[in-house]
């Protein structure tokens, strides 16, 4: 069950396990209140309903746009009924369907008395270092009144209730250092996992004879030490960080991923086992096609855009800018290498065959019935914001040959001409730029390193995400941000290209929970043989 499901992150991993002795997952149930990703989980799952191989042609008739979502569902009907009971829009927390309701569902939906898997993250705008600082600035703003850092409590109702044999929590590093009325909301989370009869009676009012010892928490990285006199793992906070890099991610992505086992399983899991080989941002974006970006600015036509794209080499922001790193002869270089090109924008659908070089996660994107690349389309960028994007990403190029692999790009290396007409840049010196907390407010995706952490903001603006092609000229693309988190190249973003952005930068990625549910599998495994 997954709860807080998003696009299916977490679901995607779980579903993807297969092991010749060991049993899979089905998704027995998710529920999520955002209405465009449910209906990308909806459609996620609708896949799963068949056998690998046995996919219907409809559905990669519809990846390409040829065919309605409904057109497609209207020649499934069974299969369709059995993902609506499966995937349903709901906000847990709120008040639209009742814990009554919630529980029927899950009495519906799992076999409580066999082994089942709750999984979910609880929102996290509350925690993340972003989001606090966005709500100290509100005024009246009262941590305590935010419901959202209560939301978990959603998962106590129901390890209270229906006993999961296993539980797995996700959240941003933020939560470790979250405070309420002077208190760790992380001290507080672990007792109620530890403990979810600590907390109010359940609404089942279960009898003193059914409570059982609750659950055992512990790290997916660090080595379990044991519990302290309170019954807590004696870990730090900071050891429940999976820091996604090292196990086969291509993302900078650090998260904090708690896994929960009823007491009566007498079983200690095994860790994650990182990767053999850190995974680059060209290692799996590097075979998609090449697109520019589209202007805002201007009549979006060719002619137009490349009168753009090479006007920045006559721009007045030059005059009094330093070039000792040769910025402008790479901008010269790379302007002609595009003239030879002649890129599009991509589109819902792009009709490509893939030129990718192996590497681990290959076969994990590719599915050779695709034959393209689905939600592979640019947004429109300002004139200004092209020309930002095409010095940026030529300094990396230049800076990136100097050997300086971890010279990040800053605000205070454009010329002074060139910096965006904004309130946090406005007057401030040069040299504070560096310092301040909009100075890596545009940044280049590095193609020979792992990415920044993919964030839900993609949607608004790609200023931070900007391709490491001069001849691009852009942000990325749903398609190359999926990639990034490791979503296979046949799961499609239902919604507008906001909503793509978002689902894709909210989800946990699908292949480190595919590491996370052969951890789990494993520990069932052995728990139901009698091994240790």
């Amino acid at each position: 069950m997954d709860i807080f499901a998003g696009c299916g992150g977490l679901s995607e991993g779980f579903a993807q396990f297969h092991d010749s002795e060991r049993t899979g997952f089905k998704i027995a149930l998710a529920l999520d209140n955002d209405k465009a990703a449910h209906e990308t989980h909806k459609l996620r799952t609708f896949f799963h309903m068949f056998p690998e191989g046995k996919v219907p042609d409809a559905y990669y008739v519809f990846l390409r746009g040829n065919l309605e979502l409904k057109d497609l569902y209207r020649s499934y009907p069974d299969d369709l009924r059995e993902v609506e009971k499966r995937i349903q829009l709901w906000e847990l927390g709120g008040e639209s369907f009742p814990d009554t309701s919630l529980h029927q569902q899950i009495q519906g939906a799992v076999k409580t008395d066999a082994d089942w898997v709750l999984v979910g993250g609880p929102p996290c705008q509350a925690y993340s270092y972003a989001g606090r600082s966005a709500n100290v600035r509100k005024a009246g703003y009262e941590p305590a009144a935010d419901h959202r850092h209560f939301l978990y409590k959603e998962y106590l109702k129901i390890l209270r209730e229906h006993r999961p044999s296993v539980f797995v929590m996700e959240n941003v590093p933020g939560l470790l250092n979250t405070k309420i009325d002077g208190r760790h909301v992380w001290h507080r989370l672990l007792e109620d996992l530890i403990d979810p009869y600590s907390t109010e009676p359940g609404l089942l009012d279960p009898s003193a004879d059914a409570r059982h010892d609750g659950y055992r928490v512990y790290s997916l990285v660090a080595p379990d030490r044991g519990l302290d006199i309170f019954g807590a793992p004696m870990l730090e906070r900071e050891e429940f960080i999976v820091e996604c890099e090292n196990y086969g991610i291509p993302q900078n992505r650090h998260r904090v991923l708690l896994l929960g086992v009823r007491a009566d399983i007498e079983v200690r899991p095994n860790l994650l086992r990182p990767a053999d080989k850190e995974l680059n941002a060209v290692d799996v974006m590097g075979d998609l096609p090449k697109l520019r970006s589209g202007l805002t600015s201007a009549a979006d036509d060719i002619e137009n855009w490349e009168e753009v794209f090479s006007s920045a080499l006559e721009a007045e922001w030059w005059n009094n800018f330093n070039d000792e790193l040769g910025i402008r002869k790479e901008m010269a270089k790379q302007i002609n290498k595009y003239v030879r090109r002649k890129l599009g924008r991509g589109n819902v659908f792009v009709r490509s065959r893939s030129n990718r070089k192996p590497n681990e996660l290959a076969d994990w994107y590719t599915d050779e019935r695709l034959e393209g690349f689905c939600n592979h389309e640019t947004k429109a960028h300002m004139a200004s914001d092209i020309h930002r994007y095409l010095f940026a990403s030529c300094r990396a190029a230049v800076a990136s040959r100097d050997k300086k692999k971890k010279d990040r790009f800053r605000l205070s290396h454009f010329p002074e001409g060139l910096l965006p007409n904004h309130e946090n840049v406005k007057g401030i010196p040069n040299a504070k730029l560096s310092h301040s907390n909009f100075a890596d407010r545009f940044d280049v995706v590095r193609k020979n390193q792992p990415s920044r952490t993919i964030v839900s903001h993609l949607g608004k603006d790609g200023h931070a995400y900007i391709h490491w092609d001069p001849t691009q000229c852009r942000s990325l693309t749903v398609r190359e941000a999926a990639r990034l988190q490791t979503f296979p190249d046949n799961y499609f973003f239902v919604g507008n290209r906001g909503q793509q952005y978002r689902q894709v930068g909210n989800a946990v990625p699908p292949y480190l929970a595919r590491q996370i549910a052969d951890v789990v599998s494993d520990l069932l495994f052995r728990a139901r043989n009698g091994s240790q």
